[in-house]
């Protein structure tokens, strides 16, 4: 039998799980911090080219998330997402200093200072991801893109050639932006880079099939550069947000919970019940919820009272997840109560359990 666990192990648990909210954007995706919230879903879409979200709700954490092959593949089996798995994944800009891929803080405002058209910027960034082999001999990245602007054709093949190739192997090829608000510390100037890059990311979503951007945005810094350029509003169709429920954050924190390397996660584990083991052995899935019980609907006419009345209760049936069923679980053992009620569907309404990001 599992000894339950004391208020003391719960807090030690909680204090050893859970990251320092001042390092999360320094801390690397793993197998073991993989939650995929039913939120944010759509966000992973391939066609989903703007992804919106503030500060905090996880825009560097997908950008790095699908930068690597091994996260990219659990996502994509989480979340049912198959083209995820297809897919030649390039940096377009990020926090991080890579001068081969993308041009930093101080070479982009030098190249703003110059005056050169920001579309011509993002270019150059986007034929070195795809490999065009002259590029990649230039060093500087005023030469990369001085030869954009003076090989428009050469440039134009480059994509052609890259989007067939991508084509016959049933590949895509995504590139990703994130950290946009480190681009220029002139406001203006930010905004001019980032209608570049949209500007160029709409270009390709119409006029190849197999070469997308993705691009993780505050939402202050969209709405400033779509007025910037021409048919930028045609971006907001397929635009996603990054929110978080109630549930999913509960979920956040069962997740970190039971993935923790440590007797109290795994004593929590089996208190709990239910959880899986993934093929690999490298994380654990918190238990599956079941659909919840219909109500009983009286056979005469109600008043619109008691309508109103039962609808919430629906309401607050759907709302019951996973994560805060096991919150009460954790209530129950404090006041010396055993008992552990399985829960009602998540209230993403997915009727799912929340699956490990």
């Amino acid at each position: 039998m599992t000894t339950a666990l004391g208020a003391e192990e719960y807090r030690d648990l909680l204090s050893d799980t859970l990251p320092e909210a001042t390092d999360a954007d320094t801390l690397l995706p793993d197998l073991h911090t993989l939650f995929t919230p039913d939120g944010h879903r759509a966000a992973l879409y391939v066609d989903s080219t703007v992804v919106r979200g503030g500060r905090g709700v996880g825009k560097t954490f997908w950008y790095r998330s699908l930068l690597d092959d091994t996260l990219r593949q659990v996502a994509a089996q989480e979340y049912g997402i198959e083209r995820l798995r297809r897919l030649t994944v390039s940096a377009g800009y990020g926090a991080s200093v890579k001068p081969d891929l993308y041009p930093g803080t101080s070479v982009l405002r030098q190249l703003a200072e110059a005056n050169i058209r920001p579309y011509d910027i993002w270019y150059a960034v986007l034929l070195t991801a795809l490999g065009q082999p002259e590029l990649r001999e230039l060093v500087e990245w005023r030469d990369r893109v001085a030869w954009v602007r003076a090989n428009p054709g050469a440039s134009e093949r480059t994509v052609q050639q890259a989007d067939q190739q991508a084509q016959e192997e049933g590949t895509t090829h995504l590139i990703l932006f994130d950290a946009l608000e480190h681009l220029h510390r002139v406001r203006a100037q930010a905004d001019r880079l980032v209608s570049g890059i949209l500007e160029l990311a709409l270009a390709m979503r119409l006029g190849t099939r197999n070469i997308r951007f993705k691009v993780f945005i505050r939402p202050d810094m969209f709405d400033g550069a779509l007025l910037h350029f021409p048919d930028a509003s045609k971006l907001t169709a397929n635009a996603a947000s990054l929110s978080w429920s109630r549930a999913s954050l509960y979920g956040l924190l069962f997740h970190y919970m039971g993935n923790h390397s440590s007797d109290r996660a795994d004593r929590f584990r089996r208190l709990t019940g239910g959880w899986e083991a993934d093929a690999g052995g490298h994380r654990h899935l918190p238990p599956a919820a079941p659909p919840p019980r219909r109500p009983h609907r009286p056979a005469r006419r109600v008043s619109h009272r008691l309508q109103h009345w039962t609808q919430g209760r629906r309401a607050t049936s759907r709302g019951l997840s996973a994560s805060g069923m096991a919150l009460r679980h954790l209530r129950h053992r404090a006041s010396g109560k055993s008992t552990f009620e399985r829960p009602h569907a998540g209230s993403d309404g997915s009727g799912s359990r929340p699956t490990g990001s």
